[in-house]
């Protein structure tokens, strides 16, 4: 449509599908999809208002644009964002892991090195 620039850089800034806001990301992978009238300058425009909404004038941009004729006259905006500072992801945790002091040479949910150690293999039974 006449808008489809500002609606395919909205849709991309603002999708429910982003897990965070894409502002102060300090690079971005970009892919425009359109038809063949898509022209470079319609795709740059994209770019620059997906910028614009990182709200960092130094971001790394990569950006790409894709052909493709069921797109008709929508475009659409593949968007990786990254480089965000500090990780807002808490890990968990971890688990302290027990290794057994001696193993049972016939418990196979202990790996082979510890279960044998520097005794002879394969076990001998009734020894």
């Amino acid at each position: 449509g006449e808008n489809r620039v500002e609606e395919a850089a909205k849709t991309a800034t603002h999708s429910p599908l982003l897990e965070r806001s894409i502002e102060g990301a300090k690079r971005l992978l970009l892919n425009v999809v359109g038809s063949e009238d898509l022209s470079l300058m319609e795709a740059a425009e994209v770019v620059e208002r997906v910028r614009e909404a990182t709200g960092n004038e130094d971001v790394d941009i990569l950006y790409g644009v894709t052909y493709d004729e069921r797109a008709q006259d929508e475009l659409r905006v593949i968007l990786i964002a990254a480089g965000f500072g500090e990780s807002t992801v808490v890990p968990k945790p971890l688990r302290p892991v027990d290794f057994p002091t001696h193993a049972d040479p016939y418990n196979f949910d202990i790996p082979a090195f510890i279960r044998y150690g520097d005794a002879d293999y394969p076990p001998r039974k009734g020894n």
